[in-house]
């Protein structure tokens, strides 16, 4: 009996860590919204975050705590949360945003490869075929969909 009282008193800064730590994953989303939603100065700047209106702030919030809640709230099973969301966040970080920074590279190097010269063997091996890199973004997205799809069924 003392035992569980020993574990429990344990349980109880573990628990308010991850109280603590969920509106630290706001910070972000935060700044992320204010990008997309805030028009650009006079400069062609965005402005800094810091000087939003407190309403807007409370805005960015509600709009991130609200739907986040709702989803664990309307869930009678998080094992499926989690499901979904580890399969899409390892599918984007795995395959689909390498193959698009691959191909987003190579864009933006066309005009240097065209000046490189072939080697004697005639390989030249920093022209790459974007077959392999929409190849990978593809088999990422297919991924993205079986996973949230298995889960539910």
């Amino acid at each position: 009996m003392r035992l569980v009282v020993i574990f429990r008193l344990f349980l109880g800064p573990q628990v308010g860590t991850m109280i603590l730590t969920y509106p630290i994953t706001f910070f972000v989303c935060r700044q992320v919204l204010h990008n997309f939603l805030t028009p650009f100065n006079d400069n062609g700047e965005l402005p800094e975050i810091r000087t939003i209106s407190h309403n807007r702030h409370l805005a960015y919030t509600f709009a991130l705590f609200i739907p986040s809640v709702s989803i664990v709230m309307a869930t009678g099973n998080l094992g499926v949360v989690m499901s979904v969301t580890g399969n899409v966040a390892g599918s984007m970080l795995g395959y689909v945003l390498p193959g698009l920074i691959a191909l987003g590279a190579k864009s933006e190097m066309e005009p240097h490869y065209r000046t490189l010269k072939p080697l004697p063997w005639g390989f030249t091996p920093q022209v790459r075929d974007d077959a392999a890199q929409k190849l990978l973004v593809g088999f990422g997205a297919c991924s993205i969909v079986l996973g949230i799809v298995d889960p539910l069924l």
